[in-house]
């Protein structure tokens, strides 16, 4: 230490610490700065995760499609209680690995939903409309109505017993029940595949359709069923709802 150095007040030596108001200050600052955040990062994880979702039912419906062109056209059993059915429901197996579809899509996660709580093995279930439990089942893909890509073919669905038994069935309009239920994984949306192959993720309109969690309920003004009725491939269509 040199002499001048020697001489300086220890005041102007000692490191200046923050005072107990600063620290609230900034811990605020960066609290604020957290609740702006927060929201933007889990959106972009939401996002992230139907993104993945998305390709999960376009793989699985590609699949579906190569299976019925090695078969002469004809239709995977969508009934997951029937022979040659896409899944195989038992307790004593997994049911996605002794399906039929299993061959075709050798992975376990594409069967899964990244946002499904359930734990299940399976989110998915074909249309009951494509060679399912449907009373109006067809069961060749030249039996579908044209065009294919205005019928649904995989879709998110919701079972309160915790797992998703045979095909989704959707009533048939004028009906204004829901037969089955769609997941509620996405919040305020879905993710479904059609039989040409794409997938969108479906915003529902009706506040009350991700919530519907119980069968056979009864909303005579829910859109979003409606136009599950205009995708299913039966006719009649409900009125303004295109294909």
């Amino acid at each position: 230490m040199t002499a001048e150095e020697s001489h300086m007040p220890r005041e102007r030596c000692a490191r200046r610490g923050f005072t107990l108001a600063e620290l609230l200050v900034v811990t605020a600052i960066i609290a604020m700065l957290l609740a702006m955040l927060l929201p933007a990062l889990d959106k972009a994880k939401e996002q992230a995760r139907r993104t993945v979702c998305l390709s999960n039912v376009g793989q699985l419906t590609f699949a579906w499609l190569a299976y019925a062109q090695e078969h002469g056209g004809r239709l995977i059993n969508a009934s997951t209680d029937e022979p040659n059915s896409w899944v195989n429901d038992c307790y004593a197996c997994m049911s996605v690995q002794g399906g039929t579809l299993w061959p075709y899509v050798k992975n376990s996660d594409l069967y899964v939903c990244p946002d499904d709580l359930l734990d299940y093995d399976r989110t998915y279930s074909l249309n009951g409309y494509l060679n399912g439990e449907s009373p109006n089942a067809v069961h060749g893909l030249s039996d579908i109505r044209q065009p294919s890509g205005s019928v649904f073919c995989f879709i998110e669905k919701f079972d309160p017993r915790g797992f998703n038994e045979n095909s989704f069935v959707c009533s048939v309009y004028p009906a204004t029940v829901w037969v089955d239920n769609v997941a509620p994984w996405h919040r305020n949306a879905g993710v479904l595949s059609f039989c040409d192959g794409h997938a969108v993720v479906w915003h529902w309109d009706d506040p009350l359709t991700a919530r519907t969690l119980s069968p056979w309920v009864d909303q005579p003004n829910n859109r979003d069923l409606k136009q599950l009725q205009a995708w299913v491939g039966v006719n009649p269509i409900p009125p303004g709802f295109g294909l």
